[in-house]
């Protein structure tokens, strides 16, 4: 992994408090701004094994406490640079699951995009109703010029991606997915929404080595 410091834009901060930010409504879900008082459904969602053999972590959380810890990332304070949604069903205010930026900085230096599903809600589509109306909320956002340090092969200029960048002051805006190999449907999903494979690498944890993709999508706001 080669490091190098670019110019580029991201959203500016601070964001608007979470109260303050605008309840999202599409044909059959409602997102919601992910607070404290969300911890029950978010400790049910990850609790569940088939939902976290995809996570970062690999395991489900074992107790409230750890996954307090989790939401710890997204929550005051850093709810200035970070932008999640709970998401309910329209109809019966069912809980369905979490989508948003968890990471202004992730592995690759970029914002990271990530979602985990009930497994109750699994395969009824509403993975893609939810990321395409985040995607739209995340590209709205007031963008400033930053200095950030990124991993070198996820740099875009134009229509070019990867190490020739590494010598360019100004690069493309991205957004980060990172997805186990395994992970089909998600990886189906990320390039459905344009996210393309920057590059290809293995990660450990809980005795176990994992293949990553590192997906990202590109800015095209004014293409």
């Amino acid at each position: 992994m080669s490091r190098i410091i670019v110019n580029t834009t991201l959203p500016k901060r601070p964001y608007q408090t979470p109260t303050d930010r605008p309840i999202i409504t599409t044909d059959r879900l409602i997102l919601k701004a992910s607070t404290a008082e969300h911890e029950a459904h978010i400790h049910a969602l990850r609790t569940q094994e088939e939902v976290m053999q995809w996570s970062s972590s690999g395991h489900v959380d074992a107790d409230l406490a750890a996954t307090r810890r989790s939401m710890a990332a997204w929550l005051a304070p850093h709810d200035i640079e970070t932008w999640n949604y709970v998401v309910f069903k329209r109809d019966t205010g069912a809980f369905v699951g979490t989508a948003g930026n968890y990471r202004r900085a992730g592995t690759q230096g970029w914002p990271e995009l990530g979602y985990m599903l009930m497994k109750e809600h699994w395969g009824m589509g509403y993975a893609t109703e939810i990321l395409r109306a985040f995607l739209q909320v995340w590209w709205e956002l007031p963008r400033e010029k930053v200095e950030v340090e990124v991993d070198s092969e996820t740099c875009v200029v134009g229509t070019q991606m990867g190490e020739a960048m590494a010598g360019e002051a100004v690069v493309d805006e991205v957004l980060v997915a990172e997805v186990d190999i395994l992970n089909k449907q998600s990886v189906k999903l990320l390039r459905k929404f344009g996210f393309e494979v920057a590059k290809i690498w293995q990660d450990s944890g809980n005795g176990k080595v994992y293949d990553l993709e590192t997906m990202i999508l590109r800015d095209k706001r004014g293409v």
